[in-house]
């Protein structure tokens, strides 16, 4: 069978109703189909385009697997519901292409090296980057008129820097997650909080600006030089001072201690016990002294305790 042409009363096509037709090559819907069922055409090999009426109002997973399905036209109005259409289409993936309804980022298909989000979009959706090739994508524009940035916004090992702009509010779990060559990250200051597991094995991180992040939340994440400047983004002294956060964060982790021991910041010293890096070997020259000099009389308490805890038998105990 290489052409079916349905009939025009035709309202819902059933669940898995041709699947594995693998000699399918062509598809006439009626105008006023409204549903596709679950795997209706799954794995159809030889389907290669298809064009979807105005009317459709369920797609779920319609056409999963069909791997040479390369193009699809979606009437306007109707993008939402084809957004989960088409996994595993690996074709469609490769044609460049931006799902957008009612301002919504749905889906991104295609491999982007460079990917501005258009203006006027106000929602990237969950999963939006899981149709493309993330191998690809190195930079992203993300426009002032984006308020929130759904889940699993993950995983894209090639991208380096990203700026998210004051506008948004609100990002979803795995924001960032493994993205191992991401260097420099700015969030706006309005967000509050980052979901589980953002930012995690990010393993070139260098420069975070995160002025509403609490440093808890940050150091939570297990994110050394960029928790510390996440703190001071976060703290009046060091306000508006994205150029100064940089040059911190380029510098060797221990040029970082000072600034925290001036201001007697016993959290940010803790980040460096809580990940193995006071040593016997630095405690007293990088840790213990500078504290001293800078009078930071809790970081001093902070820093004996953990010597007695951590270098000393118990005869040699410090008492504090």
């Amino acid at each position: 069978m290489h052409e079916i042409s349905f009939p025009r009363s035709l309202i819902c096509i059933e669940t898995s109703a041709f699947a594995y037709c693998c000699s399918l090559k062509t598809l006439d819907f009626p105008e006023k189909l409204e549903g596709i069922g679950w795997n209706a055409f799954f794995s159809c090999e030889s389907l290669t385009e298809v064009k979807l009426p105005a009317s459709l109002r369920n797609a779920q997973d319609a056409f999963s697997d069909c791997y040479n399905l390369g193009t699809v036209v979606i009437p306007d109005g109707i993008q939402a519901v084809c957004a989960d259409a088409f996994p595993g289409c690996t074709a469609l993936e490769k044609n460049r292409q931006l799902l957008i309804q009612d301002s919504v980022l749905l889906r991104v298909y295609g491999a982007w090296t460079d990917l501005i989000i258009p203006e006027g979009v106000t929602t990237v959706n969950d999963c939006a980057f899981s149709y493309t090739s993330k191998e690809a994508l190195q930079t992203l524009t993300i426009p002032e008129t984006v308020q929130k940035i759904g889940m699993y916004f993950d995983d894209i090992p090639n991208l380096k820097a990203l700026d998210v702009p004051e506008s948004v509010t609100e990002i979803g779990e795995s924001f960032l997650w493994r993205c191992e060559s991401l260097r420099s990250v700015v969030l706006p200051r309005n967000l509050r909080n980052l979901p589980e597991l953002s930012l995690m094995f990010c393993e070139s991180l260098q420069y975070l600006v995160a002025p509403g992040i609490p440093f808890a939340e940050l150091k939570e994440r297990r994110l050394v030089v960029p928790a510390t400047v996440g703190y001071l983004c976060n703290s009046e002294k060091y306000a508006d001072q994205a150029t100064v956060y940089q040059q911190y964060a380029n510098r060797q982790k221990k040029r970082l201690v000072p600034i925290l021991l001036g201001d007697d910041l016993v959290a940010g010293i803790a980040t460096y016990a809580a990940n193995g890096q006071i040593t016997k070997a630095n405690f007293d020259s990088v840790f213990l002294q500078p504290a001293i000099e800078a009078n930071a009389t809790e970081c001093i308490a902070f820093l004996l305790e953990w010597k007695n805890q951590n270098l000393l038998t118990k005869a040699d105990t410090y008492q504090i």
